[in-house]
């Protein structure tokens, strides 16, 4: 989510929205096991793991190409795309080395 905009008739009612988003944030860093302590880097480290696992399957597996590709933006991408707001990923690890050597160990 990178806007949001919120419009009320009053200051209370624009409260209760304000309150609304704020618990729905909160539910969704405790859904991915975030709170102000954990280390983004731990939590990269896994996200980065699961993403290999399930690429190396589907790369693995007896797919044409045309499925390999489509299995791979519906199984495997998602695991980063979901974090892409909550975890702090640097421009630079997306697109060097970082990712590229878990398609070369596939």
């Amino acid at each position: 989510m990178d806007d949001l905009k919120l419009i009320a008739k009053s200051e209370e009612e624009h409260q209760k929205q304000i309150q609304t988003v704020k618990t729905f944030i909160d539910d969704i860093y405790m859904e991915y096991g975030l709170s102000e302590g954990i280390q983004h880097q731990q939590m990269k480290e896994r996200l980065k793991q699961e993403y290999s696992t399930r690429l190396r399957i589907i790369l693995k597996s007896e797919l044409n190409a045309r499925n390999k590709i489509t299995a791979i933006g519906a199984l495997a991408v998602p695991v980063l795309r979901y974090s892409f707001g909550i975890i702090n990923w640097r421009t630079e690890e997306i697109k060097k080395k970082k990712f590229t050597g878990i398609l070369e160990r596939c």
